[in-house]
């Protein structure tokens, strides 16, 4: 069940009987998703993580400029919220709430000019900081 998300690198975790009920209720659902994520991409502005490691003041570095652009952008992670749920999983909190859980790889996060700028923007940066 959702083997080739898994082979792109997703993360999946099913709570309580999560998997039971996609699978046997709406296994066509589960298969739309499949191919929907497998085809997703997020785009992020280049220009906002480039100007963030070229600030005058407090440049950061790759890492660190991408993670600011990408939790502020719109389309980024709700931190409250995310981290509110995340914690109450672990917890047990809800049970037996069925729930699908997925974490998104690094590779469906594309730039405007596609996903080759990413290895661009990180290669520019250890050029600047090769230590």
């Amino acid at each position: 069940m959702l083997t080739a998300l898994t082979a792109g690198g997703f993360q999946i975790e099913f709570v309580s009987h999560a998997q039971a009920i996609l699978n046997v209720d709406f296994p066509a659902a589960l298969n739309e998703l499949e191919q929907a994520l497998a085809e997703a991409t997020i785009p992020i502005e280049r220009a906002a993580i480039v100007q963030r490691t070229k600030g005058r003041r407090n440049p950061l570095d790759f890492g660190d400029a991408f993670t600011a652009v990408f939790v502020s952008d719109k389309s980024g992670e709700a931190t409250t919220h995310w981290r509110k749920l995340e914690d109450r999983v672990h917890r047990g909190v809800g049970n037996p709430c069925p729930l699908l859980l997925i974490g998104l790889p690094e590779t469906v996060v594309t730039f405007h000019e596609g996903k080759a700028a990413l290895a661009e923007v990180k290669a520019a940066d250890a050029e600047e900081d090769p230590g």
